[in-house]
């Protein structure tokens, strides 16, 4: 698989809104790049505050993200 196929993967089962926060995390967080976020883990939870801050009501989809083995 390549990786805009995994890409592709983790943004259909993260869902619309929440790659939707992650568009904007990475639009105030210009020094990181998608790839930053879903494959080192301390970006992934600085994102994760950063969405708990902003989106105080939003509620991530449950389980987790299987996301693939490369990540963290």
């Amino acid at each position: 698989m390549s990786i805009l196929q995994d890409y592709e993967k983790i943004k259909r089962e993260i869902g619309k809104e929440r790659y939707s926060h992650i568009e904007e995390f990475l639009e105030t967080h210009e020094h990181y790049l998608l790839s930053d976020v879903y494959y080192r883990e301390s970006v992934w939870k600085e994102f994760e505050a950063w969405e708990r801050e902003n989106y105080k009501n939003y509620i991530p989809p449950q389980p987790e993200i299987d996301f693939p083995e490369c990540l963290f």
